[in-house]
């Protein structure tokens, strides 16, 4: 998360659990819930000094990996692409297929 970004974290609060009472609303699909982070999240956003807030949120992000809510795997094996010079509107993405916006391009 971006520093500053306090959303990513709330978004795996208990509280962002998704419930029947919720009608399943809720960002924590994982429904992980850890109290001990949630305090984290808390004193998060109460807290305005720059330099604390990214070491709360690097506590945060690493609880919310070490605690298995998240595992991080990064795969990119999309093959070396190139393109014609008078090809328009590609736009190289380096999480999509390389043919993810072919509805946008031109020749013109």
């Amino acid at each position: 998360a971006p520093p500053g970004d306090i959303n990513f974290v709330r978004g795996w609060t208990c509280a962002a659990i998704g419930t029947k009472a919720s009608e399943w609303r809720g960002t924590n699909y994982s429904r992980w819930c850890d109290k001990s982070f949630d305090g984290l999240v808390d004193q998060l956003a109460n807290e305005l000094d720059p330099a604390k807030r990214v070491q709360l949120e690097q506590q945060a992000n690493d609880a919310i990996v070490n605690g298995l809510s998240v595992i991080p795997i990064i795969a990119r094996d999309f093959p070396v692409a190139g393109k014609s010079k008078a090809l328009k509107g590609v736009v190289p993405d380096p999480w999509e297929s390389d043919l993810w916006n072919v509805v946008d391009w031109t020749n013109k």
